[in-house]
């Protein structure tokens, strides 16, 4: 992988672990819907809580087909990219 790809997937990877915290960080709005625990979004994407953590760290290089199921749970879009 050049240089730019490999910046290109980090970027990417970055930008959908920040969408993930969004979804999961509690709104400050009155009356705002309770964000999804860690265990549930990670349910709903069919990986485990600990993998879900460990990709939002950085610790761990999600398979495309995991990265694409839990950009489309945290509401990223191809056009948003």
């Amino acid at each position: 992988m050049e240089d730019n790809d490999l910046r290109a997937a980090c970027e990417f990877v970055q930008y959908v672990a920040m969408a993930v915290i969004d979804v999961l960080t509690p709104s400050d709005q009155p009356g705002a819907e309770a964000p999804p625990s860690r265990r549930q979004f990670a349910a709903n994407v069919g990986v485990g809580r600990d993998t879900l953590i460990e990709i939002l760290q950085g610790r761990r290089w999600p398979r495309t087909d995991r990265l694409v199921r839990i950009a489309h749970r945290a509401g990223v879009t191809i056009g948003s990219l």
